[in-house]
């Protein structure tokens, strides 16, 4: 009896021990979630506080790429969808195109589903516009400004078309905006954001054929700034990276040390809109290529900008496509490296013996990016593939668990077909965005003020737009990628240059020592600063000050000789706060050995 009474009250003498363990054990669990919580809120505040219109728009945008992805299932597919995903499956490069987008999907290969490839790219559309809208803000761009140049990223269903599609212009997008924002996020990029920007412009090479202009340009832009050889070196070597990695398994698969053997085939396809063998004269060998010897070929001349012409004009998938054409007649038939020789050969002598009829097709097909894009791409109910073949089910079984084709699931479809009527990016409006960026960055350069960020920018949709169309065809989705980009330049146009303190960072980051102006003393190396306000002296950042005498090195303070007087007062100017542009006009001997040091600011007077 008494043992069970001695058992009662160790228990009795543990409970209470047990409860305060427990609820010690509970406080610091919440102590450690209302840690783990802070930075959550604090960013979420943020964003609501500082970026609450971005914010905004990407909450709208979201809804209608949800709809999307309930309303077309299981994904947009096209002839082309089924080559990625074959590849997909079993890695390694293709014969006539570059398949970067396939490494892509075999990263998503795993989930076996292609809700989680639609969702991916949804969201690295939304990535897109945010890294966009991150840059401008970084550059001085006011939020509204910002916000407008990424709203057709966001809410374009064409844009959304092109995330539900499995197709690889969604990432050549995703590649060349990261690359370009990450070579313009500092005057004098870093070494960590130069190997980002060579890497997305090599993967970008792989990813879509016409791609390697991005190397170009993103090594040009560092050689330009001369940011140093270290960090072009490692911008060059992270674009060798997947090029040559590319094409060395290239090489294993086919024998031949490049990216594909069918850009002769493509190119000569594009020749068809205006080749005449009586002026290009071909050798026998290359008679066959000749226009009027393909099937379907219009005999009767049709004038070149007619209505008439633009209804009858074959396209030239057609002409390289069509089974009865040479291309897949004779011994050595289908596509091959025979095949892509000969069609080379006579696209170059078509070109050089017609150029400008070479000019004015790419010309008028540039044009009809513009002015025949309203409707493109457009949601259907009806699939783009009117039925899949056994080895197309086949892969789709394999890739996505699901052996059906593109189709439409009510209501979600009707909702995303209703959308899609009011709401696009115009054309007429692309084509202003692009003519008022390129004129703007023609004015600020004019006036001496940084306009280099804009044309980088500028250039790499310019380039993105009228490629495809030279070597291939024009195709809407080939320049949709140029879009987010063509905004991007037009805005980095309306950002005021950099304040001193962030000119004196990026100064720092380039190497280059700021120079210190000495006020009321004599500098050997920049003269001196004065004063004529007489008894106070200068007052920096102040809305009083109105003129300032540069001294020449050497010169005393009784016997002064001014180089130059500059009247800011009534702009507000200063010499260590927020200086105007014309500081460096009318001092060129003072500030020469830093160009810019003192540069222009949108500061407010």
């Amino acid at each position: 009896m008494a043992a069970v009474d001695n058992g009662e009250n160790q228990a009795d003498h543990l409970a209470p021990q047990g409860r305060y363990w427990r609820a010690r054990l509970a406080v610091r669990c919440s102590h450690v979630a209302a840690r783990l919580c802070r930075p959550v809120s604090r960013l979420s505040a943020g964003l609501w506080r500082e970026h609450r219109l971005m914010t905004f728009a990407l909450m709208i945008a979201a809804v209608p790429r949800i709809i999307s992805m309930l309303g077309f299932r299981p994904a947009l597919f096209t002839q082309d969808s089924f080559v990625y995903l074959r590849y997909s499956l079993h890695p390694g490069p293709n014969w006539m195109r570059p398949t970067g987008y396939s490494f892509l999907l075999l990263l998503l290969r795993p989930f076996r589903s292609f809700y989680a490839v639609s969702g991916v790219q949804h969201l690295a559309g939304l990535a897109v516009a945010g890294a966009i809208y991150g840059l401008l803000r970084w550059r001085g761009v006011p939020a509204w400004g910002a916000t407008l140049a990424a709203l057709p990223t966001l809410v374009d269903p064409r844009q959304m078309w092109l995330e539900q599609s499995i197709l690889p212009d969604l990432w050549f997008e995703v590649l060349a905006v990261a690359a370009i924002v990450a070579l313009l996020g500092r005057r004098s990029p870093a070494w960590w954001q130069a190997t980002i920007a060579g890497f997305c412009a090599g993967w970008a090479t792989i990813t879509r054929g016409n791609g390697f202009p991005l190397i170009v340009i993103v090594l040009g832009c560092l050689l330009i700034r001369r940011v140093g050889w270290r960090r072009t070196g490692v911008a060059a070597l992270a674009c060798a990276v997947p090029v040559l990695g590319y094409m060395t398994a290239f090489y294993v698969a086919n024998g031949q040390f490049a990216l594909s053997q069918g850009d002769g085939l493509f190119l000569w396809a594009r020749t068809m809109s205006f080749a005449n063998c009586t002026i290009i004269k071909p050798p026998p060998s290359l008679t066959r290529l000749c226009p009027q010897n393909q099937p379907d070929v219009p005999r009767s001349p049709v004038p070149a900008w007619s209505w008439q012409f633009l209804a009858s004009e074959r396209k030239p998938a057609a002409y390289l496509w069509d089974k009865r054409s040479w291309l897949w007649a004779g011994p050595h038939s289908g596509m091959n490296s025979r095949g892509n020789k000969l069609a080379l050969q006579f696209a170059i002598r078509a070109i050089s013996a017609q150029p400008l009829g070479y000019v004015r097709v790419v010309a008028r097909d540039v044009l009809l990016t513009f002015l025949n894009t309203d409707r493109a791409l457009k949601f259907s109910v009806r699939p783009h593939v009117a039925g899949l073949s056994r080895s197309w089910r086949a892969t789709v079984a394999q890739y996505g668990g699901t052996s059906t084709n593109s189709h439409g699931v009510q209501p979600w479809a009707f909702l995303m077909l209703g959308y899609q009527q009011p709401v696009y990016f115009s054309g007429v409006v692309f084509a202003l965005v692009l003519l008022g960026g390129l004129a703007r960055i023609i004015r600020r350069r004019r006036e001496r003020r940084r306009g280099g960020p804009a044309l980088v920018a500028w250039v790499a949709a310019a380039v993105i737009i009228v490629l495809p169309v030279a070597l291939s065809e024009y195709d809407y989705r080939y320049a949709l990628p140029a879009v987010p980009l063509a905004c991007l330049a037009a805005a980095l146009t309306f950002a005021p240059p950099p304040r001193p303190a962030q000119r004196a960072s990026q100064l720092s980051a380039a190497g280059i020592e700021p120079p210190t102006i000495a006020v009321g003393r004599t500098s050997a190396s920049a003269g001196v600063v004065r004063s004529d306000l007489g008894r106070t002296g200068i007052e920096s950042c102040h809305p009083v000050f109105r003129q300032a005498h540069v001294l020449r090195p050497g010169t005393s303070d009784h016997n002064r000789r001014p180089d130059a007087v500059v009247a800011a007062g009534r702009r507000g100017g200063c010499l260590t706060g927020s200086c105007r542009g014309s500081l460096r006009r009318s001092w060129p001997r003072v500030f020469s050995a830093w160009p810019g040091w003192l540069g222009c600011h949108g500061g407010a007077s």
